[in-house]
């Protein structure tokens, strides 16, 4: 593992993806700068913005420790661009829009990783938010899913990753346009990497991220069928009644649009479900 400024203080790196997000990075940037944990890098890896983005991101320059502006293929490209940059001995991921719970998080993170080995992979909380409105609170997940073909893994966000995992090729498969990040940490779980949950409010989610875009569920149900061939996952009765409820979710978008999704939303909300699509 990569040293830290002190044994006694973990170093963090922090890796953002932006692309016409202007209005949305201005609450991670203040997120960051709020945070009362100096040992701390931030990576951003802009796709090219012609919105005013790259503006807002060199005002707040002194918090940033690299950052690359150029065309690329999405936001695994972006990602494995930021992961050669890496300088910390542990990695989380933020979007553009995604903030810290409060300012404590990263020094009350490195409390539970200070003596950590290198196969362990924390994960915390993450609330999924629109607008004001806290719509679910990502907490622990049961591993043994991802042996059987679902696609269940920790919300990124909430990821703590040991540097290493990042070393050598290209970490993320630039193929991938939403569940790349699914791909790599199926893998690392593979590899016989641990995930350990903490009991602790990581970061706070833009509900309206790539992954939760009801349009793209067509490409989540292809993706996870990748993931499956690809990684040589179990077929089971449970993983394929989640890949045909995506296909229905991709019909019902394809052919009623936002009706179908506020349909959706409507039946969770009567139902008591929590999670918003």
């Amino acid at each position: 593992m990569k040293e830290g400024p002190s044994c006694r203080f973990p170093f963090f790196t922090i890796i953002t993806a932006s692309y016409n997000c202007k209005r949305h990075i201005i609450s991670t940037i203040n997120s960051i700068r709020d945070q009362r944990y100096n040992f701390i890098e931030w990576i951003i890896v802009d796709g090219g913005s012609t919105d005013g983005t790259v503006e807002v991101i060199k005002e707040s320059a002194n918090l940033v420790s690299h950052f690359i502006s150029e065309k690329d293929s999405g936001i695994y490209d972006a990602w494995n661009k930021a992961c050669k940059l890496i300088s910390g001995n542990w990695v989380l991921f933020l979007g553009a829009g995604d903030e810290f719970c409060d300012e404590n998080v990263l020094y009350n993170l490195s409390n539970y990783v200070r003596e950590a080995p290198d196969f362990l992979i924390f994960y915390g909380r993450v609330r999924v938010q629109r607008g004001r409105h806290i719509i679910e609170v990502t907490g622990e997940v049961d591993t043994v899913k991802w042996q059987k073909g679902v696609v269940s893994i920790p919300c990124h966000q909430g990821v703590v990753h040991p540097a290493v995992l990042f070393e050598g090729s290209n970490s993320f498969d630039e193929t991938y346009k939403v569940l790349g990040d699914a791909k790599f940490l199926i893998k690392k779980q593979i590899e016989g990497y641990r995930f350990k949950y903490i009991n602790l409010d990581i970061s706070v989610m833009d509900a309206d991220g790539i992954s939760s875009k009801p349009e793209l569920s067509a490409v989540i149900y292809n993706e996870q069928d990748r993931i499956r061939n690809e990684l040589k996952l179990a077929r089971t009765f449970v993983s394929e009644f989640y890949r045909k409820r995506l296909l229905l979710k991709s019909f019902g978008y394809l052919y009623f649009g936002k009706r179908f999704s506020f349909i959706v939303n409507i039946w969770r909300l009567l139902s008591g479900k929590k999670r918003y699509d």
